[in-house]
């Protein structure tokens, strides 16, 4: 008994050691470059990727949409947490002008991302950032992130940790965002 409260204490503590180090490694990168740092008001970047289906989409071309980008990982208990209540918004606002983009920045995401979607069965697109590129394009502190973006391409909220898309507040809000 005491053997298996030890080990799932080790394992816990290993997940918040490996959660750190990719938030310290984030940082790291982006001190590194000149990135400027992103905030709600300004317009969000111009940003061209292929999704895991081999789409290909860019931040200019969802213009006129709201659009709702989630940083995530595989290995990141908050972010599967949330992962229904995305499905579930991007299933009942898709129609409404909602676009919502999950960015993976998991490193060895070609290897274990494609299977954790259909797992998961996440149903709006999903991007590989292995290198964290869109991250640091975001101004990313670490995962789960999520980013809104109104219909004319500026930024209205940057939220880190996981939320329950499906609460009235929040869905309240994103009504509002697509009334506009």
């Amino acid at each position: 008994m005491v053997n298996r409260k030890a080990l799932v204490f080790l394992a816990i503590l290993f997940m918040a050691f490996v959660a750190i180090l990719t938030l310290q490694g984030l940082r790291l990168k982006r001190a590194g470059s000149v990135a400027t740092i992103l905030k709600v008001g300004d317009s969000a970047p111009a940003l061209d990727f292929t999704t895991i289906a081999g789409e290909r989409l860019s931040l200019n071309g969802l213009k006129g949409k709201v659009v709702l980008v989630n940083f995530w990982a595989t290995w990141c208990p908050p972010c599967i947490e949330e992962i229904p209540s995305l499905v579930k918004t991007y299933s009942e606002l898709r129609e409404n002008g909602l676009e919502i983009l999950g960015f993976s920045i998991d490193s060895n995401g070609k290897k274990i991302v494609p299977n954790f979607v259909k797992e998961h069965n996440i149903n709006y697109p999903v991007i590989l950032d292995v290198d964290q590129k869109f991250a640091r394009d975001f101004s990313v502190f670490g995962v789960p992130e999520n980013i809104l973006i109104d219909r004319n391409g500026r930024i209205v909220a940057k939220k880190y940790g996981a939320d329950n898309w499906t609460d009235p507040k929040i869905r309240k809000e994103l009504t509002n965002l697509l009334l506009n």
